[in-house]
């Protein structure tokens, strides 16, 4: 019983280490004048028009930017989490201005970590859980969960102007 709690306990530690480190930020932005761009790629969602490899064809003012970082486990829920956040700050649209990727030194942080877990794991389990056939099994799972956690994206916050 007691090894079942351990191993859910360190389960849920790993879980909430990964969903912790993630944040989108909301940053004012004065002295944007109007721009009317060429025309791109639009999606809406959750209202708000998303513009993609390009400019909106229409005048608009940037009043923010949004810097999104999130574990690459929470990455399908990006364009969820960023528009609701420029809906409640008055927005009409976000322009991409970089697209999620990685953070540099992504990997060496993922074998720090993995390494740091392995050592705990041997703390808590005794160190033939964290040597032998065992380690060849959990260090890839230990790095692929670790390198989920540096990805990050910015957004203009856009509110369209009247012709």
């Amino acid at each position: 019983m007691k090894s079942l709690l351990k191993k859910s306990l360190l389960f849920f530690l790993l879980l909430l280490g990964v969903w912790a480190c993630s944040s989108t930020n909301y940053i004012p932005y004065e002295g944007g004048g109007s721009q009317k761009g060429k025309g791109a790629s639009v999606q809406k969602i959750n209202g708000i028009d998303v513009w993609y490899d390009g400019l909106p064809p229409r005048p608009y003012k940037i009043i923010g930017i949004i810097h999104d970082r999130r574990s690459g486990l929470r990455k399908s829920s990006l364009l969820k989490d960023i528009t609701k956040k420029a809906k409640k700050m008055g927005a009409d649209g976000l322009l991409e201005y970089q697209a999620y990727g990685i953070l540099p030194g992504g990997a060496t942080a993922a074998l720090g970590s993995a390494a740091g877990q392995a050592i705990w794991v041997a703390g808590a389990y005794g160190a033939s859980a964290a040597t032998g056939p065992g380690l060849f099994i959990a260090a890839p799972v230990l790095i692929g969960l670790s390198s989920a956690t540096g990805g990050q994206s910015r957004w203009w916050v856009i509110k369209y102007l009247a012709n």
